[in-house]
């Protein structure tokens, strides 16, 4: 018997004293990295992803500027940014304001 090793790429929080990582019921590491940001994140002005590629525990978000990453209590959608219906979001890093009570 033989062991086969590959190598995996998940997430990690980025949010200060997180380090959070990825992971659902069926993934817990993608081929590359670029692999892992398709399917566990958005980017601040992205559209909302279909229904078949959600992980369960919540999508993450991808700074493409900065290459951090923010698991799903360390990022929200910043309403003020532009309140019309059809426009799409912006989400920022950070927690909501109503969660850091």
């Amino acid at each position: 018997m033989s062991d086969v090793k590959e190598e995996g790429h998940a997430l990690k929080c980025d949010w200060t004293g997180c380090g959070h990582e990825s992971q659902d019921e069926e993934t817990w590491a993608c081929r590359d990295r670029y692999e892992a940001i398709r399917w566990w994140a958005y980017t601040p002005n992205e559209g909302y992803k279909p229904q078949w590629c959600t992980a369960t525990e919540g999508f993450w978000l991808h700074d493409p500027q900065t290459g951090k990453d923010y698991c799903p209590k360390h990022w929200h959608e910043d309403r003020q940014w532009h309140p019309k219906p059809g426009i799409p979001v912006h989400r920022v890093p950070g927690p909501a304001a109503e969660e850091e009570s």
